[in-house]
Parts: C-alpha cells; structure tokens; sequence
C-alpha cells in the first residue's frame, strides 16, 4: 500500500509525501525551547527538489472550497530558522484541510506543543488521516 510514499527530510524536520495523491501523510520533528522570533512567511511554494508528479498541481487556496492550506509541521515550532520556515511553505508539507479541523483541534494540538517544548524536549510525530 506504500509503493508511492517517500520520506523527505528537510533541515529541521521530515514529511513522508504520497505521491499517487500529492499530499504528505507522516512528519516528524524536534520541538525545542522556543528561541526566535522570526516571523511566519505567507509565501507558499512548491519543493524544488521534489517531482512535480509527487505535489501538489499548485499553491494558491482552496478558494470557497471550506478546506485550508493546513501545514502538517507547524512553521512557528522553528521561529529561529528562517530555512525551515520556509520549508514548511512547500507543498510537500501542505494538507488540504476541512477549516473547522484547521482552525480548531489542529491549531490546538501546535499550541499545546509550543507551551510544553518550554518545558522540556518533543518528539513530534503526527499524520493525515484521508477520507471522510
């Protein structure tokens, strides 16, 4: 079932990308104590480095769609890198989705690890689920 998943390993974290539907569905990280202050990009690209058959057709919203550009690792966990702030624009690390889980359980779940990395060090592992 995996023949079409690849990992792709960035500076600071990685995303296993399937191409046969273009999205990442693994990622991994190190959450750290917050140490920057960089700011978010809103520039979204697609990865260079990665086929084109392997992303997304392109980068622009999902306009009136009710989905969201949902970043699968967060781009504020490395606020003192500004490489891996841009990594986490590419849409090899960029899920369609529904705007209610973006916005809210989602979100949530980055906020709790960027309270808790203060605390001590994370192993971020997470994933997409596909379907309804």
């Amino acid at each position: 079932p995996f023949k079409s998943v690849f990992k792709r390993e960035y500076s600071l974290f990685d995303v296993w990308v399937d191409c046969a539907e273009r999205i990442p569905v693994l990622f991994h990280y190190t959450a750290e104590k917050d140490n920057g202050s960089f700011p978010r990009s809103s520039k979204y690209s697609l990865d260079p480095e990665v086929s084109l058959n392997c992303q997304q057709l392109k980068y622009s919203t999902y306009y009136k769609s009710g989905y969201d550009r949902g970043h699968m690792v967060p781009a504020n966990h490395f606020d003192h890198s500004e490489q891996a702030i841009m990594e986490s624009n590419f849409m090899t690390n960029i899920n369609p989705q529904y705007y209610t889980l973006n916005r809210g359980a989602w979100l949530l779940s980055e906020e709790i690890i960027e309270c808790l990395r203060d605390v001590d060090t994370l192993r971020v592992y997470g994933g997409a689920i596909m379907g309804n």
